[in-house]
């Protein structure tokens, strides 16, 4: 091991004071459009990453409509490219990128155990709603954050959005923690 592996090796043990910027942590985002939903994850390193997806792939109208089984990154459904710690849009670019702000004061090494926990943990149905307690990527990700201490930076609290622009017409898709 050389002295600048140990040095980020021994890094990734301090706890510095908080808020202070994640840059090995990137959130993303990307806006539903006609024919596509949008999806929302979080990747760590480069090296994996977490999103909440329907169980059944491709989507129904009925699972649509009436909601069903969540998994995370897609894997216990049809959809292709997803694994226990990679989501199958894991390295694409996104209309909003971001580095989370940590709000509490922990390790980096602790900040990556505490996602792969609450990923490897979190167990929710799917659905898109105009309500909103929803259990979609969205939600998974906002509880995510929450749960591990981090926030967007202020700039970026607008990329949350409606949600999906065609439910937009039947309410307010906002999202709060339940």
């Amino acid at each position: 091991m050389g002295v600048t592996e140990a040095r980020r090796a021994l890094a990734a043990w301090r706890r510095p004071r908080p808020p202070r910027a994640l840059p090995f942590v990137t959130v993303k985002r990307t806006n539903p459009r006609l024919g596509t939903f949008g999806h929302w994850w979080v990747e760590v390193d480069g090296v994996e990453s977490y999103g909440w997806w329907p169980s059944r792939c491709p989507l129904r109208l009925r699972h649509f409509v009436f909601g069903g089984r969540g998994a995370l990154n897609g894997t216990s459904g049809a959809c292709s490219g997803g694994s226990a710690s990679r989501d199958p849009h894991h390295l694409e670019s996104a209309e909003h990128e971001f580095h989370p702000l940590l709000t509490v004061r922990k390790s980096d090494r602790r900040v990556r155990a505490e996602i792969r926990s609450f990923a490897s943990a979190y167990d929710a149905g799917w659905h898109w709603s105009t309500k909103r307690a929803t259990d979609d990527c969205r939600t998974f990700q906002v509880r995510l954050l929450h749960a591990v201490g981090l926030a967007e930076p202020s700039e970026h609290e607008a990329t949350r959005g409606r949600g999906c622009p065609f439910l937009g017409l039947f309410g307010n898709r906002t999202r709060q923690l339940a």
